[in-house]
């Protein structure tokens, strides 16, 4: 939805967001973005974490995949319960969603990105998350890998973290996995959202699989991401060794309209 779609109806834009399960869409951070966020002052995130024991024999391509660090992104699958829409105007019809941006506003990691307004989501269900080719969060990697033996690994997966824009205008809020988290039964890594058996990598039923929320520094994020220079000819991500200058912070602090 654009934003001119959203300002014409925001309780049917609402409906529309809480009635679709959000899946993956093609990233729109760009490189400089990535490393503004990587010297921003936000140390640690809230990360939606899969640890799973993946196995050839279920999801042979996956495993190849995996075995070979060619999975750099990943999406989480799941349906919006609680959301607020954030609009930087100073418009007095949009007071509420003015205060809301203000709220949210200085805890995005990746601020720059963030244009006039966007969704902070304070609760979710996960239905699955996937092994996509780009995400839209760009900070989805994977954390480790342990080969067991040529049939088996072990991996731990960076699904969702909070505080990160995305390309749906979405900024998750810390704490809104946790009612999902004690209430699901059953969860399931798939291959790219896809709902088939052979698309299966791994399942909670078989005992292979934890879910959990975890706080992981930004660097480490970061320094997993940054392996995508292998593949796309990015340059290395690392910190400014200077510290800003205070025209800089001012800028920087807040966008307004």
């Amino acid at each position: 939805m654009t934003l001119k779609e959203i300002l014409a109806d925001k309780e049917l834009a609402m409906h529309k967001k809480k009635s679709e399960i959000q899946k993956t869409d093609y990233s729109n951070v760009l490189l400089d973005s990535a490393q503004k966020a990587f010297n921003s002052g936000i140390q640690k995130l809230e990360v939606l974490v899969y640890e799973a024991v993946i196995k050839k024999e279920r999801n042979e391509e996956m495993f190849k995949n995996y075995l070979n660090g060619w999975v750099l992104n990943h999406s989480v699958g799941m349906r919006y319960l609680k959301l607020l829409f954030c609009y930087d105007s100073k418009e007095l019809e949009y007071i509420q969603n003015k205060e809301n941006f203000d709220k949210y506003y200085d805890a995005i990691l990746n601020k720059d990105d963030v244009q006039e307004y966007f969704w902070a989501i304070l609760e979710a269900k996960n239905i699955e998350a996937s092994a996509v080719v780009k995400g839209s969060n760009f900070l989805t990697p994977v954390l480790s890998f342990e080969l067991i033996d040529e049939n088996t690994a072990r991996i731990k997966l960076a699904i969702s973290p909070s505080n990160v824009l995305d390309s749906h205008k979405d900024v998750h809020i810390p704490n809104l996995w946790k009612k999902s988290l004690s209430e699901n039964k059953y969860d399931l890594l798939l291959q790219e959202h896809q709902m088939d058996f052979d698309k299966v990598i791994t399942d909670s039923i078989s005992g292979e699989l934890k879910v959990y929320t975890e706080m992981i520094s930004v660097k480490e994020l970061m320094s997993k991401f940054q392996t995508s220079k292998e593949y796309n000819g990015a340059e290395e991500i690392t910190p400014k060794q200077q510290e800003p200058s205070k025209d800089t912070q001012t800028t920087n602090k807040r966008r307004r309209n």
